[in-house]
């Protein structure tokens, strides 16, 4: 059996919201070193260390929830597996993957294409600014939703959103209450990501305070 002692790593970064390539082999853990691997735009980094029982402790930065996941892997699955999977333990999401440089690129191919796909559906092709930021910011307001963390002052959690080409309008059924997410870009995107919640806020009416 031939053993692939290089690998591929690749994770979405949290700050400029672009995806990272980065390979490593098994002596960039010699003599205790501590492997780290930077985005390109240095704000973000995955952290890899050998454990003391031969396994690696990785620390990946997350997209989903804002913190840093400490993973730990085998020696064994390492590199003998042709992928690894790491989600983020709060929302169940994929946020990293370790393997063999064709596995993770067609991983990484693969959701993309099912985003393509998705866009030709829906027809939305050329009606948003940027067709992809706009579907993630989506995904990220279903998610809050799911977990509660999207309500209006007034106590209802029942919202509607309206698509707009760079934004997204979230508005309370029940009162005036709204608020917009931006799509436009990648540091959009990391805002919403940083957000744990969105509370919509009714604008007072300077009439209604003064009628009794």
């Amino acid at each position: 059996m031939i053993i692939n002692r290089r690998k591929l790593l690749s994770y979405r970064c949290p700050f400029c919201g672009s995806i990272q390539y980065k390979s490593f082999s098994i002596f960039e853990f010699h003599d205790d070193r501590i492997l780290n691997k930077l985005c390109d735009c240095r704000k973000s980094a995955i952290n890899a260390k050998k454990d003391k029982n031969g396994g690696f402790t990785f620390e990946v930065p997350c997209i989903a929830c804002g913190d840093t996941h400490k993973i730990k892997i085998t020696n064994r699955n390492l590199w003998l597996s042709s992928i690894n999977y790491i989600f983020c333990d709060k929302t169940n999401t994929e946020i990293a993957y370790i393997g063999g440089y064709l596995e993770v690129r067609n991983k990484i191919d693969s959701y993309e294409k099912e985003i393509d796909d998705l866009i030709t559906k829906l027809g939305y092709n050329d009606f948003f600014l940027n067709i992809r930021i706009m579907l993630e910011v989506l995904n990220k307001i279903h998610d809050l939703a799911e977990e509660g963390s999207l309500m209006c002052e007034c106590g209802s959690t029942d919202v509607e959103l309206t698509l707009l080409d760079d934004r997204v309008k979230i508005g309370c059924k029940e009162c005036s209450a709204h608020t917009f997410a931006f799509a436009r870009s990648n540091q959009d995107l990391v805002n919403l990501y940083d957000c744990r919640y969105i509370i919509l806020c009714k604008k007072i009416n300077i009439r209604e305070t003064m009628e009794v």
